[in-house]
């Protein structure tokens, strides 16, 4: 997410921010909030980590409560502490405690910190795809491809085949020049 902020602000600010961090957004567990200034206007983002926190996180947008970029982490921080992660050498212990993830997060960080480009508009490797098949952030097309919605499905997505008529889709991640 914060690459894709700090790309965000770059396009839409049209400058060189600087080394901007997101210090509220990190973490390992609950559920982070933190607002930025995008064009005069305060854009709500938050982190979700782990499926419970989500939850949460969806009670709150029901009751009405309103966000313009969620990050969803199925696992508590995030990749970091995902299922192919180092394990330890301890016999007992095999799994990552929190404390394993929260100094492996706080290294990655660390080593972000210490990289030249890091925003999402400055890698190589997305500006050839957008030179190559998107044309620019925000075309019709990387809307089609790289931007998604959320369309209610009822109680089992996938399993309710029963078209919805009255539901809009709703578009999430949407900010000028995010990259998703």
């Amino acid at each position: 997410m914060e690459a894709a902020i700090r790309t965000a602000l770059a396009l839409t600010e049209g400058k060189e921010m600087g080394r901007l961090e997101f210090k509220e957004l990190r973490g390992t567990e609950g559920v982070k909030e933190a607002e930025v200034e995008l064009k005069g206007k305060t854009v709500r983002l938050a982190v979700a980590h782990g499926t419970r926190n989500a939850r949460k996180l969806m009670e709150r947008l029901k009751k009405g409560e309103k966000f313009d970029f969620i990050e969803i982490m199925a696992c508590a921080g995030g990749c970091v502490g995902g299922g192919g992660q180092p394990i330890t050498n301890d016999p007992e212990k095999p799994e990552l405690t929190m404390e394993h993830r929260s100094n492996r997060a706080k290294g990655l960080f660390a080593l972000d910190l210490g990289k030249k480009m890091r925003r999402s508009h400055e890698n190589p490797a997305v500006i050839q795809v957008y030179k190559d098949y998107l044309g620019k952030p925000m075309s019709k097309k990387a809307k089609e491809i790289l931007h998604t919605k959320y369309t209610a499905r009822g109680p089992l997505p996938g399993f309710d085949f029963e078209p919805e008529k009255d539901k809009e889709d709703i578009p999430v991640g949407n900010l000028p020049g995010l990259l998703h």
